[in-house]
């Protein structure tokens, strides 16, 4: 090849290789609208809002338990408000929950094409996918108890961790 069609050659590539970087990846576009349909009917399949209602339903019975630990005549009043306040009615909570679908939408829709969304759509739906959802609340409930245990038995270590880290910091002075 002569010297001058070499020069033309990679000339003619980094125009290419230009023009392309100054066009958006579709990481940088997002997801197109037909993604965040798909998005969309897959939060809904897997019950977007009623997950998000039994989320605020398990807040506020583990904020009712802790207070009937710590004021036990005053849960059941502060069970009461908390009800009221967290109503899946109100306007902060259904701002809450658009947002966690929104949120939750967009996510499904960077992660995956339109047709492996459909794909799960159709798995939710059917009746596999729908025991798996009915189950998941379960298998999430047993997994606390073990959290609760790992998270109690780092605590001494992140504590003396921390003492340690102090001593250090302050034997730097």
């Amino acid at each position: 090849m002569r010297r001058s069609t070499k020069f033309g050659a990679l000339f003619a590539a980094l125009t290419l290789a230009g023009s392309l970087a100054g066009l958006p990846s579709q990481a940088q576009r997002g997801p197109d609208a037909s993604q965040l349909a798909a998005a969309r009917e897959l939060v809904d399949a897997t019950g977007g809002i009623s997950m998000a209602e039994r989320v605020v339903d398990e807040m506020i019975s583990g904020m009712v338990k802790q207070m009937r630990m710590t004021n036990p005549g005053a849960a059941g009043e502060f069970e009461r408000v908390m009800r009221v306040v967290l109503s899946p009615q109100s306007p902060k909570v259904q701002a809450y929950f658009n947002e966690i679908m929104d949120v939750t939408t967009r996510f499904y829709a960077e992660k995956f094409t339109t047709d492996e969304l459909r794909e799960l759509t159709a798995f939710q739906r059917s009746p596999l996918g729908q025991k798996f959802q009915r189950v998941l609340p379960e298998g999430m409930a047993r997994m606390g108890p073990a959290m609760m245990k790992f998270q109690n038995s780092i605590m001494p270590d992140v504590q003396d961790a921390m003492r340690r880290a102090t001593e250090q910091s302050g034997s730097r002075r």
